[in-house]
């Protein structure tokens, strides 16, 4: 790739559009060998990017890069919304689909999809969208709304948890825009999300170990519940205090927050198992789940149960005493 190409690219995201290309002295049948030679990823119809930028990102990276072709040949504002929108945001997000690019237009008009793209009806304020490293994405509280529209319960309660702890949405927002899609088909499971909702949750495993504890119809725990004694303080994943019971999420993300510079990840682990010691000496149990938990949870569920009732038979089941959630 020639000078001005890379400089231009650059300020792009790493994308290259036919047109940048042709400017800079490339001809059709030179992109076609950066193509046939792999040095180019084709992303979609006259926009392409290194081939190295695109083996390196995630799903949800190049989703993205495909979002900023898309709205780089749009030729007018285009804001990204529901999914999309939330991707751009740094929500978090679960199983999403990530087929087709998102958008939502200033104006109204009828909804389509193309190949790579679904068209919602607008009309959006533009005054009301966010720039996100680059990308123009409709106003945070409706992309997060619309976004819940149409994901599944375990999705909605990921992402509405996100959007809460990151300020991107507020409960009031959430509800606001609930009430005035009242005759939207899907606005049924907004409804039924947002009250469920907690922006205490710091991962998306805990969220998704909250949704679980719900199915089983265990009280519904405290969030962050915080743990004193002896000058010892320990903020943990859920808590219900008045059987002095802890649940803690083991998600990678937790041993990588409590990385000090130079530390050895053995380290980490071994600091996690003293705080844990320290818990149970206060006269706490401590039920540990994983990722891998979450999708065989009953086990889990039972020791919750069994640590909360002091009786196996309570385990799990609808006689179970349970807040609301």
């Amino acid at each position: 790739m020639n000078r001005d190409l890379a400089t231009r690219a650059a300020t792009q995201g790493g994308l290259i559009l036919t047109a940048d290309a042709l400017a800079a002295g490339y001809d059709y049948r030179a992109i076609g060998r950066e193509l046939a030679t792999k040095r180019w990823h084709h992303v979609r119809r006259g926009a392409y990017v290194p081939m190295g930028q695109w083996q390196q990102a995630s799903a949800t990276q190049r989703h993205l890069i495909l979002a900023r072709a898309v709205q780089m040949q749009a030729g007018s504002p285009l804001p990204l919304t529901h999914t999309t929108g939330c991707a751009a945001l740094d929500i978090d997000l679960f199983r999403p689909d990530l087929r087709r690019v998102q958008v939502t237009h200033l104006v109204s008009g009828r909804s389509r999809v193309e190949y790579d793209v679904s068209h919602h009806d607008g009309p959006l304020d533009l005054a009301e969208c966010v720039r996100a490293d680059g990308l123009l994405v409709g106003p945070p509280v409706r992309v997060v709304a619309g976004a819940m529209l149409v994901a599944g319960p375990e999705q909605a309660i990921v992402l509405g948890d996100s959007a809460l702890r990151t300020g991107r949405a507020t409960v009031e927002g959430l509800e606001a825009l609930a009430s005035a899609w009242m005759r939207v088909p899907q606005s049924r499971s907004l409804r039924w999300a947002i009250p469920r909702l907690d922006g205490r949750a710091a991962s998306v495993g805990e969220s998704l170990g909250r949704v679980e504890m719900r199915r089983r119809f265990l009280p519904r725990p405290e969030l962050q519940l915080e743990i004193r004694g002896g000058g010892f303080v320990a903020n943990t994943d859920f808590g219900w205090r008045e059987s002095r019971v802890v649940g803690e999420f083991d998600g990678k993300g937790k041993y990588l927050r409590g990385l000090r510079p130079g530390d050895d990840p053995g380290e980490v682990v071994f600091r996690e198992k003293v705080r844990e010691d320290r818990i149970r000496a206060l006269g706490w149990t401590v039920v540990r789940f994983t990722w891998a938990d979450l999708f065989a949870f009953d086990p889990i569920a039972a020791q919750i149960s069994e640590a909360l009732n002091g009786h196996p038979a309570l385990a799990v089941g609808r006689g179970a005493t349970s807040a609301r959630y």
